[in-house]
């Protein structure tokens, strides 16, 4: 059976032009010279291809095309646009409304021919199935409702784009961006728990799941279980309780647990993808039976095209802040950053009589390391250190490296007797430790300087962290693997 190639164009010499090449080629031809003529004729005799001028009564081809592109059961039909628009937004704007070709009015035959054959070939198994769909007549007021329909549909998208774009430029924040895409969602899709899940970082294995709302633990397990499985097969991870850590947004309006059912009756899950690689996972779940779907779909979908690149964009400005104030090596904070945070302390507790403590840390005897076992055992060393140092501390203290083999600890809210005791704590566990690049008998030691403000009084941050350095001279001229109080 010969391909059917619909021409819609309102010159009858390009029509009558077209239509004799064509024929000469063995394609049946049909035609239209106007845009609502084109769409009755798509409709009405379901062609393999279309060419489709820009500039007709009526209606353009960028609308017919729109239209066409629009309605799933139309989709893959394949259009060329001809046109003697040879500006570079006509080609832009024919392109972006679907068209899968952009010749310009003076073609060589040659080259409208091969992207004929081209586009035909590439479509040809989607288009095996033609025959099944259902023929229509349409009428000008059902092309216009469609036509009504489709802005409708592409304004409602569009909005909701902006609005997605508005909470980037609002917030700056990963979580605070996480939470108002998930309260976009809760205002265009039926759903009442929902949950993102991403990778912490590039050098984390943990995986941050992010909830909507508050609800019971069994809820939330139900959830992360049903999400295992896209786990694996779109970011690489399995998911067990060691590995994940949950964020809960309590959201306004939102049901309270015990409104929420222990397992959700409909489920979906979707990729979050950004520049083709996945970044997370998207999951909504409803108490109701078959809430997904359809329509509800589509949405979703524009919701999650739209979020995934924001969220990615977020997630790239948090991962380079988090590299300019980390230590590359030890993954402790870096020296600058220690700096800002030790200043930020030591105002906030002058200012509410508050008080913290900070420690300065010193292996012993590294350079005998780097000179015996090499750099590479000293690096493991350091990194193993630091390991074991931010194991030791509280979620609200602060690890960083303060310079060579040095680091140096930030405990807010503590005195000097608790900071000393943490610190022989710490040092007894690091006396303790086999090193995977040292042989097992080989002892790594620490020497400690501990200071408390405003229990040592100091003027300045500065002069808090001389006094703990003269505490941790002491400790390593007193015989190492001590703990020293600053006075």
């Amino acid at each position: 059976m010969a391909q059917k190639i619909l021409i819609a164009d309102d010159s009858p010499t390009i029509v009558e032009m077209l239509k004799f090449a064509l024929s000469s080629e063995g394609y049946e031809v049909v035609t239209a010279c106007d845009g609502v003529e084109a769409i009755e004729m798509v409709y009405k005799e379901y062609p393999d291809l279309i060419l489709l001028d820009i500039l007709m009564p009526k209606m353009n081809g960028y609308q017919v095309c729109r239209l066409i592109k629009g309605d799933k059961n139309t989709t893959s039909i394949p259009v060329i646009m001809l046109t003697g628009q040879d500006q570079p937004k006509d080609k832009f704007w024919g392109l972006e409304t679907g068209a899968d070709d952009f010749i310009v009015k003076d073609f060589e035959s040659m080259s409208l021919f091969e992207s004929i054959e081209k586009l035909l070939k590439e479509t040809e198994n989607v288009q095996s199935n033609k025959s099944l769909s259902k023929k229509e007549t349409v009428s000008l007021d059902s092309i216009l409702s469609r036509v009504n329909d489709l802005l409708d549909k592409r304004l409602f998208q569009t909005t909701i784009m902006n609005v997605i774009n508005r909470i980037a430029q609002t917030e700056d924040k990963c979580e605070d961006i996480l939470r108002e895409i998930l309260n976009v969602l809760t205002r265009v899709v039926n759903y009442h728990v929902g949950m993102i899940l991403l990778k912490e970082n590039e050098e984390s294995s943990h995986l941050t799941v992010y909830v909507n709302q508050a609800v019971n633990e069994t809820y939330v397990n139900a959830m992360v279980e049903k999400t295992k499985n896209d786990a694996i097969t779109h970011l690489g991870y399995s998911i067990d309780k060691t590995n994940i850590r949950i964020t809960t947004f309590n959201q306004a309006g939102n049901s309270s647990s015990k409104d929420v059912p222990y397992k959700p009756k409909s489920y979906i899950s979707l990729p979050l993808v950004a520049h083709k690689a996945v970044i997370g996972i998207i999951s909504l779940s409803s108490s109701d039976d078959n809430m997904f779907g359809g329509e509800m779909n589509d949405t979703l979908i524009v919701v999650i095209n739209e979020s995934s690149i924001v969220i990615n964009n977020v997630m790239l400005r948090e991962e380079i802040k988090r590299l300019a104030i980390t230590d590359g090596l030890t993954k402790c904070y870096n020296h600058r950053h220690f700096q800002e945070i030790i200043a930020n302390e030591f105002n906030r507790c002058k200012r509410y009589k508050s008080l913290f403590a900070l420690l300065i840390i010193d292996i012993d005897h590294f350079k005998n390391v780097n000179d015996t076992y090499g750099h590479m055992a000293g690096d493991s060393v350091l990194r193993e250190v630091s390991a074991c140092l931010k194991k030791s501390i509280r979620d609200v203290d602060f690890a960083a490296r303060y310079g060579g083999e040095e680091f140096a600890l930030i405990f807010p809210a503590t005195n000097l007797i608790g900071a000393f005791q943490t610190a022989d704590r710490i040092r007894q566990s690091i006396a303790d430790m086999t090193f995977s690049e040292l042989p097992p008998e080989k002892q790594i030691t620490i020497s400690i300087g501990v200071s408390s403000y405003p229990e040592i009084l100091a003027q300045t941050q500065y002069e808090l962290i001389d006094r703990t350095d003269q505490a941790l001279y002491r400790a390593k001229h007193g015989g190492r693997n001590k703990v020293e109080l600053a006075v």
